[in-house]
């Protein structure tokens, strides 16, 4: 089946869409919504992420080590942002 067969039949089953990835069961605006729903979904998820993207004294991102990155790095947001939809789960 190729990638617009793919789309076509997702898209008949009531999903939605999204490059590669297709998420069923929401209405998903962008990568990085999909991408906060998915680590609350995770039991933990956003704390263990949290315990290895966090600021360093130096300002930068203690998580993120192969190309330094100002905190907060988009993990960390990601996470953040994630945090009180998995506590509310």
């Amino acid at each position: 089946m190729s990638g617009s067969e793919t789309a076509t039949v997702s898209q008949q089953m009531g999903a939605t869409v999204m490059g590669v990835a297709t998420i069923e069961g929401y209405e998903i605006g962008n990568a990085v919504e999909a991408a906060i729903r998915f680590v609350a979904e995770q039991p933990g998820g956003a704390r263990r992420i949290l315990l290895e993207h966090h600021r360093r004294d130096d300002g930068q991102c203690a998580g993120c080590l192969t190309v330094p990155v100002s905190w907060p790095c988009v993990v960390g947001v990601i996470a953040t942002k994630a945090l009180p939809l998995e506590s509310s789960r």
